[in-house]
């Protein structure tokens, strides 16, 4: 497990089980639509999504794209996710790679037994969300997170010492579903760039 001394100016905070999650509803609602779904390329994904959180701003005087550093909680004893390349996302733990949205760098936390991965999340997400050095923020609950994300983003804006209607314009839930609640941060659904990554043009699912 890599030690989290320092973040990029652009973090993901995400949860191996949404991906395991956002894969198996992709599956199900192709198959209905008589489609295979191929093998989902993390880091291609990864790099469209991007996009979402505008993560892909040019440093104009050095002419490069700034580090996306992607923080990823899971448990040790995960099993693979077959629909997934690489399978076993620990393995990247520590790793990096180059995308079209720029240089990416992976940590995998795991929870060892000292918290719960909700838990572990809330408080990387805390921590990444009012570190000074941070620009830009996407997170990426499970299911079983994401119910309590509200409450969790308005004890950091209270900590913030923020106006009650402002909200926290640097960071963006990415999400599987409809959110009730769309205050606190920015919103992006999810299933516009895993379609991309997967090569999947809208006109064949109509």
């Amino acid at each position: 497990m890599t030690e989290l001394t320092h973040f990029s100016q652009n973090v993901v905070v995400m949860e191996s089980a949404y991906i395991r999650e956002m894969l198996d509803i992709t599956h199900s609602y192709l198959h209905k639509k008589g489609k295979e779904c191929p093998v989902l390329d993390f880091a291609h994904w990864l790099s469209i999504l991007s996009i979402d959180g505008d993560f892909t701003s040019e440093i104009e005087e050095l002419r490069k794209f700034e580090e996306i550093q992607v923080i990823i909680v899971r448990d040790e004893k995960e099993e693979p996710i077959t629909s997934c390349y690489p399978h076993d996302l620990g393995e990247i733990d520590g790793m990096g790679t180059m995308t079209m949205s720029g240089p990416m760098r992976f940590s995998v936390v795991h929870t060892e037994g000292y918290f719960s991965k909700k838990e572990l999340f809330f408080d990387l997400m805390d921590w990444v969300i009012t570190a000074p050095e941070v620009k830009r923020v996407m997170l990426l609950p499970s299911m079983d997170t994401e119910d309590d994300m509200p409450l969790a983003l308005l004890e950091i804006r209270q900590r913030m010492k923020l106006d009650d209607d402002a909200r926290l314009g640097n960071v963006t839930w990415v999400h599987m579903g409809k959110i009730d609640d769309e205050r606190f941060c920015n919103h992006a659904s999810v299933f516009f760039s895993i379609m991309m990554a997967l090569g999947i043009k809208s006109e064949e699912l109509e």
